[in-house]
């Protein structure tokens, strides 16, 4: 009998999936935590996301808002999502160019 194991591109995609993931439900925790306002103001939001908070919760990771809070932490976090978007993003362009999919 023989066992599948998947690829090791299949592996990284999955790594940067999961750390995606964990930072962005550390991003809800903390600023449920240090910044209720701002939370609130997404709708509360979870690490599933749904139609109602999305759009925001983009516009904050994407936006400069958070450079006007002057908290550090919640740059530093945010500055993670960005990076690990930009390489998922980057992976699925190069899997797609090169049939790793």
């Amino acid at each position: 009998m023989s066992v599948y194991i998947a690829p090791p591109f299949v592996w990284v995609v999955a790594s940067v999936t999961v750390g995606y993931l964990a930072v962005t439900g550390y991003l809800m925790n903390y600023l449920s935590r240090a910044h209720p306002d701002i939370w609130t103001e997404l709708g509360s939001p979870s690490i599933i996301p749904t139609a109602l908070y999305a759009v925001p919760t983009f516009k904050l990771i994407f936006g400069s808002r958070h450079r006007a809070i002057a908290d550090t932490k919640l740059s530093s976090i945010i500055w993670s999502i960005r990076v690990l978007m930009l390489i998922a993003l980057g992976l699925i362009g190069f899997g797609s160019a090169f049939g790793l999919f």
